[in-house]
């Protein structure tokens, strides 16, 4: 008995080291798999997509301690904290109407409201 899971890991067995092409970068981030050759021979657009996708990362992290800043009531530090993954967000998708964008833009409003 074969589930669909044993199916998605074979595809991901067998693009190591690649990303699966996704106009969509949180989406190529389950595709991404480490090369078990030497980093010396990825192929440069892999590294670029690891690199946004490594932003990516660190703006959902911001994004987590910002809501913590909110709980605790710090409104300044989570604002900071969300304008930052804003702008790494941004950097990094091409489309300012991303989901990801849309919902930092709205929890950066959320908490400019406590603020103000």
């Amino acid at each position: 008995h074969k589930d669909s899971h044993d199916d998605d890991d074979d595809d991901n067995n067998n693009n190591i080291g690649e990303a699966k092409s996704s106009k969509d970068p949180m989406t190529a981030a389950s595709t991404v798999t480490s090369p078990s050759s030497s980093p010396h021979k990825q192929n440069p657009a892999t590294v670029v997509v690891l690199a946004d996708l490594e932003l990516l990362y660190n703006a959902i992290v911001m994004g987590n301690c910002a809501y913590l800043c909110l709980c605790l009531k710090k409104y300044e530090q989570a604002r900071s904290l969300l304008e930052e993954a804003l702008l790494l967000q941004q950097s990094v998708l091409d489309n300012e109407d991303h989901r990801a964008i849309r919902d930092t833009r709205s929890n950066l409003e959320f908490t400019n409201a406590f603020h103000m």
